[in-house]
């Protein structure tokens, strides 16, 4: 069976964008921040960015993805594989 589907690319260049706000937020600090307020720093940005990525999502061009249906004891099922490829097509990672 032949679907068709829309890759997700929200998450798309999520570390350039990241280290963008991360240097910002960086240029504005007045003095040096401990280890803690770093980590809290990149990881806040993580979350906002990440936020920001769910509540305006974002999809590519629709593509074509074949699926493998097979029945066994009346049960229609579709391969783990064939699942998982089309796990990594819509959602892709950099």
């Amino acid at each position: 069976v032949t679907v068709s589907y829309k890759p997700f690319t929200g998450f798309n260049d999520l570390e350039g964008r990241m280290m963008s706000a991360v240097e910002e937020m960086s240029a504005s600090l007045t003095e040096m921040p401990t280890e803690d307020e770093i980590n809290e720093l990149v990881y806040q940005s993580m979350y906002d960015i990440i936020q920001q990525c769910i509540s305006e999502p974002a999809y590519g061009d629709a593509q074509d993805f074949t699926i493998h249906i097979t029945k066994d004891d009346n049960v229609y099922r579709i391969s783990e594989d064939d699942l998982i490829n089309l796990d990594y097509a819509m959602f892709p990672g950099e």
